[in-house]
């Protein structure tokens, strides 16, 4: 091969895997130049610069020399933890998103430029460590490092999006009534306290149960404010980046904990960030777990480096990414307090640091008191799933039919469905070059990876087979899967080099066949997912601003997601409904008399209507309401919240 053409490989390799997506994309969903292209470059470009100017100080001064190698990579992840702590703790503060977010983009730019002027004048390029022997032995250029991980977290960005490219324009996609919530959420963060009421938003309060979770709805809100874009448009975007961040956490798990080839932690990442599971995740979508599944790795990783070289600036990141992980979703902190404990347990002779200094100790109580609202919302959602699980406990809130329709076997990445010696035959050779990829890792990340990984699908599987345990099962197989699949993959792709050649051969097959099943699976996933806030649904807005200022609206749709949509849209005026989901969401007054009632086209005519349908589109009716309908006019723009104090006993 000519130097010119090694050089140049990559790129053209790039540029050809690029058109390829571009060409499949339009085939299969019929992308092209639209209006969901143009929102996705605007709010893409938002969350580079919001990860940027948050992230690019903190990872110079943060990254320990374990991972320095990669620091560059952890930019845009630390941008987003910073960003969304940052912000969450000034809203809990009481300051304004109108001051609060230009003053968390001037002051991380101002740390950035600090820190890269620092770094600097320290000679920056020899504070490098390289993250393995191995890379110091191959001379690890910056496309292994940054390039190429880069461009495969924005494939597997752009493949999630696929439901949004054939909607034609930014909007939310899938089914789960959260998403209307969590909506709702960054659009009264931008205007008000997180723990507000405001009547005249969308959502007019945070749930209870939800207030955990503050920090993880500001970076919606910080898109959403520098794209100019509707939150509805913005969340698809933020969702497919943090889903490729994802995948930047477990390539570096692999590379940095593993220390695995390039190769194979390329090909853990892609098999990770397109598996089907993930983006069911981040398509449905379930944002908190999202939030969490993006936190895990990169706990791990910075766990790992720790372990191996305990210092401020790895417990400062460890530190980080586990205070994300743990407001978005504290289901999650088994995983790694499990892999801290088995390691910690195996460095405790090296383990010793310097008591911190009194500044330090009181700026640590003052932040603490500052988070004292989500610590609180950590601690209730933790001990109410503990006491759940007990064997005295009640699983009826945890349980939810529709997720038992995820398989074991779909969170490895492999088909179904399938002949069951096949399926189980295939989840035995992925278990085994996990096992294998474990048996190859560095002792002090390989031995807890591997009991944390087991300790997840031992568990997945009991509550696979318990009553009720239906939503630990799917949150404990969401992170266990994504482990142990990233495990197999390192672990095949070593296989690749070691004799017998036959094994080397049998590795090889199973590798594509594996790359075969991910891609069907998640083509599978994309075609099943469709638009959830259809230009329909953003109807019943425009139809509210047309109605006369004090009209009431009576949403007749039945209880479910549309219905919570047109709550949504119908946030101008005073609305009630006649059958209201009554649930865990905030919900209208129950009453029948109102001026004006929206219903499915489906359903006809409703019989309080009086004369012809005055709105309509495919899914959705207008109608005029009779004047002397019975009862009173209770419509009101402050929903109902059935859940008043969090019980954990």
């Amino acid at each position: 091969m000519s130097p010119a053409l090694r050089r140049r490989g990559p790129l053209l390799a790039a540029a050809t895997g690029l058109l390829a997506l571009g060409a499949w994309e339009h085939l299969e969903f019929h992308a092209g130049a639209s209006r969901a292209v143009v929102d996705g470059a605007r709010a893409g470009a938002a969350f580079v610069v919001l990860c940027v100017a948050c992230g690019y100080g903190p990872a110079l001064l943060l990254t320990p020399r374990s991972v320095a190698t990669y620091r560059l990579l952890l930019v845009m992840p630390v941008g987003a933890a910073v960003s969304a702590i940052a912000l969450g703790a000034l809203g809990i503060a009481h300051v304004p998103f109108g001051v609060s977010l230009p003053l968390v983009l001037v002051v991380g730019a101002v740390t950035g430029v600090l820190a890269h002027l620092g770094r600097a004048r320290r000679g920056g390029a020899r504070e490098v460590a390289p993250a393995s022997p191995e890379a110091a032995a191959s001379g690890e250029s910056l496309g292994v490092r940054l390039g190429w991980p880069l461009l495969v977290a924005a494939v597997v960005a752009v493949v999630a999006l696929s439901p949004v490219w054939r909607s034609g324009f930014g909007t939310v996609v899938g089914q789960n009534g959260d998403v209307m919530l969590a909506v709702g959420s960054a659009e009264l963060v931008r205007h008000a306290p997180p723990t507000a009421i405001r009547a005249e938003l969308p959502v007019d309060r945070i749930p209870l149960v939800w207030r955990s979770k503050y920090p993880i709805f500001y970076p919606l809100a910080a898109v959403t404010e520098l794209s100019g874009l509707d939150p509805i448009a913005t969340f698809p975007y933020l969702a497919a980046a943090l889903l490729g961040l994802v995948s930047i956490g477990f390539f570096l798990l692999a590379r940095v904990g593993l220390r695995a080839p390039p190769a194979a932690a390329l090909g853990a990442m892609a098999a990770v960030g397109l598996a089907r599971l993930p983006i069911h995740v981040a398509d449905h979508p379930f944002y908190n777990q999202l939030w969490a599944l993006f936190s895990l790795p990169f706990i791990l990783v910075a766990g790992a480096g720790f372990l191996r070289a305990p210092d401020r600036r790895g417990l400062a990141l460890l530190v980080l990414f586990a205070a994300i992980g743990a407001f978005a979703y504290p289901l999650m902190l088994p995983f790694p307090l499990l892999f801290l404990g088995v390691g910690a347990w195996r460095e405790r002779s090296r383990l010793h640091l310097r008591r911190p200094s009194l500044p330090a100790a009181l700026g640590a109580v003052a932040a603490l008191a500052v988070v004292a609202v989500l610590v609180r919302g950590v601690v209730e959602k933790s001990v109410s799933a503990a006491i759940a699980l007990s064997p005295w406990g009640d699983l009826g809130g945890w349980s939810g039919n529709a997720l038992l329709n995820i398989p074991f076997h779909r969170a490895l990445g492999l088909l179904d469905p399938g002949g069951t010696v096949l399926v189980s035959a295939a989840v035995a050779v992925m278990l085994a070059a996990a096992g294998y990829a474990l048996w190859r890792a560095p002792r002090d990340v390989g031995v807890p990876l591997g009991v944390t990984a087991a300790a997840g699908l031992i568990a997945a599987a009991y509550f696979r087979h318990r009553t009720q345990a239906e939503l630990f099962y799917f949150k404990t197989v969401g992170f266990a899967g994504p482990l142990a699949a990233m495990l197999a993959v390192v672990g095949l792709v070593q296989l690749l080099r070691r004799p017998p050649r036959g094994l080397a051969i049998a590795a090889g097959a199973a590798l594509a066949a594996l790359a075969v099943a991910v891609a069907v699976n998640s083509r599978r996933e994309l075609l099943d997912t469709n638009a959830y806030v259809t230009r329909d649904v953003l109807a019943i807005r425009d139809w509210s601003r047309s109605l006369p200022p004090a009209a009431t609206v009576r949403v007749d749709i039945p209880p479910g997601g549309h219905q919570l949509w047109a709550d949504y849209m119908l946030a101008d005026r005073r609305i009630c409904a006649l059958r209201p989901l009554n649930a865990f969401f905030p919900y209208p007054p129950q009453s029948r008399r109102a001026d004006y009632a929206v219903a499915y086209t489906w359903s006809g005519r409703p019989r309080d209507a009086t004369g012809g349908a005055l709105l309509t589109t495919t899914q959705f009716t207008m109608w005029r309401l009779r004047p002397n309908l019975p009862g009173p006019d209770i419509c009101t723009r402050r929903m109902i919240d059935a859940i008043t104090r969090v019980q954990i006993v």
